[in-house]
């Protein structure tokens, strides 16, 4: 049985909006606005 090793990541925090962000450039054919999304979930949350 060979070892397995455990593959390392890097991780980097991200606020609620950056990571919207991030998946909407990841996912331009969407013509989805992440941002307002956000926005609406942050006034709901607060």
């Amino acid at each position: 049985m060979q070892d397995e090793t455990i593959p390392l990541y890097d991780v980097e925090e991200l606020s609620l909006e950056e990571a919207l962000l991030a998946l909407a450039s990841e996912q331009e054919k969407e013509q989805t606005v992440y941002t307002r999304a956000s926005e609406r979930f942050m006034e709901l949350v607060a």
